[in-house]
């Protein structure tokens, strides 16, 4: 299982490259279906962020049990 060190690592290094691939499209006028796939891949990105924070929740709320 990742640690929270990992997951933090991971973000900061999609977050760089997301950064970089938004500010190279707004500089090269990308068209709209460049821009759509940009927001999906940070909707993928988001829901995944959701999806560890539940599981984190989860076992923090059970902790008791270990």
């Amino acid at each position: 299982m990742a640690t929270s060190q990992d997951l933090l690592s991971g973000f900061r290094t999609y977050f760089h490259r997301y950064s970089q691939a938004v500010h190279e499209a707004i500089q090269n006028s990308a068209d709209s279906t460049v821009l759509a796939r940009l927001g999906d891949d940070l909707d993928e990105f988001g829901g995944l962020v959701a999806q560890v924070c539940d599981v984190s929740n989860i076992l923090s709320n059970f902790s008791y049990l270990f």
